[in-house]
């Protein structure tokens, strides 16, 4: 069965972008589908003697999935993205049959909204399942926790941040195809404005979007170290709370010294730790889910005031 007929019957411009995107529509399908049938298999596995060898080789097949699968997840919303700057909005400009279907009494606005609608209905619902998935196999693992700690690689899959970057990969891409008009350098520039983006996260917005938790001891805090705790800032205070981060008794200042002898040197009296909680994923998620969604709207909007003015009736 066709990946598309499940959809309502489709006319006018929407059923052109089905006709002439298909292919990939199927595809993307396809791997949702296989995917959702492989975890479903495994835990099917799993679950019908949790002591048995085939349990165990079930359990060793999802960690080894869900690690394969963790790099190619994380390109897809740059993937979605690049596929609706080229294929989808760049091509037609750049070969000019788009004022073919103009004349059929459709106006720009109702040609970019068909194609919009099509591909956000196929990747963002695609890439929930996606999630759902990965989701429910990481949480079969018994050590699922030490395998995909919650702010690791692994974050974006298990929640709708995912989505979100599917989301803002279209709007990118809708905006980039209509200012850039050529197929090939639309999908490159969109591609890397959302690995930027997606970077920007991971490299330090994501550690400030919801307030840290600061742990202060007598002792070295060590539930600081454990399974699903987010460290990224220790060392010790002083008398008059001033902080004394550890990695300036790492480096030639240390030398000669032990870590304790060092920090006392500098005045440090009590143990701190900068930590995110696992109680934090989820206020986290939300937060930068919000931030894509945000952006991902800001795009699309600013890409129907250029069609707009670019082309009579953009609007309409």
């Amino acid at each position: 069965m066709s990946a598309l007929a499940v959809l309502p019957p489709l006319r006018g411009p929407h059923w052109v972008a089905a006709r002439q995107h298909r292919t990939t529509a199927r595809a993307f399908a396809l791997v949702v589908l296989v995917s959702a049938l492989l975890v479903t298999g495994l835990l099917v596995a799993l679950g019908t003697d949790p002591e048995g060898s085939l349990a165990q080789g079930a359990d060793s097949g999802i960690s080894v999935l869900l690690n394969s699968a963790i790099t190619p997840l994380a390109l897809l919303p740059a993937l979605v993205g690049a596929f609706v700057a080229g294929p989808l909005v760049a091509r037609e400009l750049e070969s000019g049959t788009y004022t073919w279907l103009w004349t059929q009494s459709f106006s720009p606005a109702r040609w970019l909204t068909a194609r919009l609608s099509l591909v956000a209905a196929v990747a963002l619902s695609g890439s929930t399942v996606l999630v759902l998935a990965f989701r429910t196999a990481r949480n079969s693992l018994e050590r699922g926790a030490m395998i995909f700690s919650w702010h690791d690689s692994a974050y974006e899959m298990l929640g709708p941040v995912a989505v979100a970057q599917c989301a803002l990969g279209i709007g990118v891409g809708t905006l980039v195809g209509l200012l850039v008009r050529r197929t090939v350098p639309a999908m490159v520039v969109t591609g890397l404005v959302v690995i930027v983006v997606q970077s920007s996260f991971v490299l330090g917005l994501r550690e400030l979007l919801w307030p840290v938790r600061t742990l202060v001891g007598k002792a070295p805090i060590e539930s600081a170290n454990t399974v699903g705790m987010w460290n990224f800032a220790e060392g010790m205070l002083t008398a008059d709370g001033t902080r004394v981060l550890s990695d300036t008794c790492w480096g030639p200042e240390g030398v000669g010294m032990t870590f304790e002898q060092c920090m006392a040197a500098k005045g440090g009296v009590t143990y701190f730790v900068d930590v995110h909680p696992p109680s934090h994923f989820w206020p986290t998620q939300l937060v930068e889910t919000g931030i894509l969604l945000a952006l991902a709207v800001l795009a699309v909007a600013v890409a129907y005031r250029v069609l707009g003015r670019r082309h009579a009736g953009g609007t309409a």
